[in-house]
């Protein structure tokens, strides 16, 4: 333990000699703090989007599906289509995986109301 005190005091030294023949004021540095995501954290200090998990409930579990005409799911499966495009365009994959599964929801159900298509 000594040899560390005393080879970290020798260091010391040597260092306060060069800084001042160089004329090196030390200074602590002034960094940000940030946690571990600190890149991702929005001006809030809360985490972007891709970390946090919607509550949203999608299309396919509306009660309301199961009574669409053949036109208005179609519809809904265009819309979860664009929805999912849009989203992996902007590189939201959490989001555009959702809206995958909302589509395999939706044909699934178009399937079993009106046959395969």
């Amino acid at each position: 333990m000594q040899q560390t005190i005393d080879e970290t005091e020798r260091r010391r030294i040597k260092q306060m000699a060069y800084n001042e023949a160089h004329g090196i004021t030390p200074t602590a540095l002034n960094k940000a703090k940030t946690g571990i995501f600190g890149h991702l954290e929005s001006k809030s200090g809360n985490l972007s989007k891709a970390y946090l998990e919607k509550t949203e409930m999608n299309a396919a579990a509306d009660p309301i599906v199961q009574f669409m005409s053949k036109e208005q799911l179609d519809k809904s499966i265009q819309l979860a289509r664009k929805n999912m495009d849009k989203s992996a365009m902007e590189l939201d994959f959490m989001d555009a995986a959702k809206y995958r599964d909302e589509l395999y929801s939706l044909e699934k159900l178009r399937a079993e109301k009106f046959g395969k298509i």
